[in-house]
């Protein structure tokens, strides 16, 4: 297809390598078959300001905005993930500004720091209720 020199297929890395090819990528392309979770590839892809082509499945939902952060193409589907592709290749306005949303949707929702904050909050209503609750005892009636 002509296309080797600018197609990178890999399997799992991690690490320097893992960051030099986000780095280098114009969009991120996970389209899986079969259920996902919430898969963080997608959210270090997005950390790195790449539009995301995957599957409308699982947890991914929560992760992307079709059409706004990335797009869903249907599981299986060569003919809709080659459209959407050529979309984002052919669009450098489309790429950059999905891109630019899924980078700032990271910083908002899915940062360290917006983790700590939540897993803060969490805590400390956790320990409100706790300490208005009426104490348990163990032992014999």
């Amino acid at each position: 297809m002509g296309i080797e020199d600018r197609v990178v297929f890999t399997r799992a890395v991690s690490g320097l390598r893992k960051a030099e090819l986000f780095r280098a990528a114009d969009l991120f392309v996970f389209p899986p078959r079969q259920l996902e979770g919430q898969p963080v590839v997608i959210l270090e892809a997005m950390s790195y300001g790449l539009p995301v082509v995957t599957t409308a499945q699982g947890g991914i939902v929560d992760l992307v905005i079709d059409g706004k952060t990335g797009i869903y193409v249907p599981p299986g589907a060569p003919g809709p993930l080659a459209d959407a592709l050529s979309r984002l290749i052919v669009s450098a306005t489309l790429r950059t500004g999905m891109g630019e949303a899924g980078r700032r949707r990271f910083d908002e929702s899915f940062s360290e720091h917006v983790f700590r904050a939540r897993l803060t909050d969490v805590l400390r209503d956790a320990l409100a209720a706790a300490s208005q609750a009426p104490s348990l005892t163990m032992g014999r009636p």
